[in-house]
């Protein structure tokens, strides 16, 4: 067990001097020759793949434009769309009523004119809208605007 103060003040062994000096540059030069491998096998890798990597990049904004595309297309089509009563909707609400068939609150999406208008069928009268927006053309339209 010899102080740190000691060994910090005995000089250099020359014998071991050398050696380091030798392990060190021996060190330096494996590590400088590592890394020029490392970046040799990244430019190769790069500069032959490259060329397919934008392949890729382009392809998939083409592919991306594509599908925007057609989603407007299909939002055109669908606002084009008008929303009317068909016998499988009604169908599935006749079995999904319950004992009541009447019920006392009425759902916002239901005309009012047709729930009171008795020269109507029961699945005319309690059609529902799937959407608010159709509902309020129906009532914007000259039948119920002169009914009113």
């Amino acid at each position: 067990m010899v102080p740190n103060k000691i060994w910090e003040l005995m000089p250099p062994d020359p014998k071991l001097e050398g050696q380091i000096r030798g392990l060190t540059k021996l060190i330096a030069t494996k590590e400088q020759q590592r890394k020029i491998a490392i970046q040799r096998a990244y430019r190769k890798q790069y500069f032959y793949n490259r060329y397919t990597w934008d392949m890729e990049v382009n392809r998939q904004v083409e592919e991306l434009l594509e599908l925007r595309i057609q989603a407007a297309k299909l939002m055109v089509i669908l606002c084009g769309k008008r929303e009317t009563v068909t016998p499988d909707r009604i169908r599935q609400r006749e079995e999904s009523l319950g004992s009541d068939p009447f019920p006392l609150l009425i759902d916002r999406n239901q005309c009012l004119r047709y729930i009171g208008d008795e020269m109507l069928s029961y699945e005319e009268r309690t059609f529902k809208y799937y959407r608010a927006v159709v509902l309020y053309n129906h009532f914007d339209r000259k039948c119920h605007r002169l009914c009113l």
